[in-house]
This record gives C-alpha cells, structure tokens and sequence, in this order.
C-alpha cells in the first residue's frame, strides 16, 4: 500500500474493477492476478486497507507489523459487455513507478482504501529480493521502500 498524502482524494473506481467479497485465502476465478499474487483490502482498526492474499487470508501492513485478515475483498474483473476476460481487465491498469511521497498528477491511482484519518491508500508494490508485494507486510513485520509502483489506470500521462 502507499500513502497519499495530498489533501484531496485522487483515487477513483473504475468501470473494469470491482472488489468482490472473500475469505480465508479464497478468491474467484475473475480476481486480478500479477505476478502470481492476487490483491485483496480489508477493514481493520477503522481502515480499509489494501495487501495481498495467501492461503492463510490477506496480509496487510499496520502498526509496524504484518496482518493477517480472514474476510476481505478481491480485486477482480467486472465481466460484462465488452469486458470479457480478466486479463482484459487488467489491460486498462499499469504499473507507475514513484519514488517517495506520492504525487499522481496525471496518473489517476485505482480506489483501494484509507486509514482510520480518511487518508488514501493505494495499490502499490515493491522489491524485496525476488519477492513483489504491496506496501509491504513481510515476515510479519511493516516494511517501507522508497522506490516503488503504483496501480494507476492506462492512458493517462
């Protein structure tokens, strides 16, 4: 997850995406896939916070440490219409490298979560060794990278 630290919200829902309620380590066959690694947010401490989900449920980073939430939703493709596969779906997303505070001017990040303050949370993810993650719960503990990337939808620059 990132931080959006500006003072209005950015973040906007998207016509292809829609999260989907699941739970303990589950998720239906339209869930966004990258890299082998499904996205999923949850509600925790007055939050909704986005991770990513394993067997064991949806890791998320808060307080400094990495937790884990049996119930959440899945980042998953609205099939319909023109829209008939996931990977259609995901088309309409692209990875945008940051470094630092967030700053999406012209990139317009996909609606993942907020803190408890109203704050945004974005889907973000980073490198740790061979390992992508979103910001960044890992082996139990919250970690921080200053080089990162940021699900924003595609053409907008």
């Amino acid at each position: 997850m990132a931080d959006q630290s500006l003072s209005s919200p950015v973040a906007q829902d998207h016509w292809a995406a829609t999260w989907t309620p699941e739970g303990h380590g589950q998720f239906s066959a339209n869930a966004f896939n990258y890299g082998g690694q499904h996205i999923g947010r949850g509600d925790y401490e007055g939050g909704v916070h986005p991770g990513f989900i394993t067997n064991q449920g949806l890791h998320i980073s808060y307080g400094g440490k990495e937790i884990i939430l049996k119930n959440y939703q899945v980042l998953s493709a609205k099939i319909g219409g023109s829209l008939t596969s996931v990977s259609q779906a995901q088309d309409q997303f692209k990875w945008k490298a940051f470094h630092g505070e967030v700053r999406p001017q012209f990139n317009i990040p996909l609606k993942a979560g907020h803190e408890r303050d109203g704050k945004e949370l974005y889907i973000a993810r980073v490198r740790h060794g061979d390992v992508e993650g979103a910001s960044y719960a890992f082996q139990g503990k919250e970690h921080r990278a200053l080089d990162y990337e940021v699900l924003v939808f595609q053409g907008n620059e």
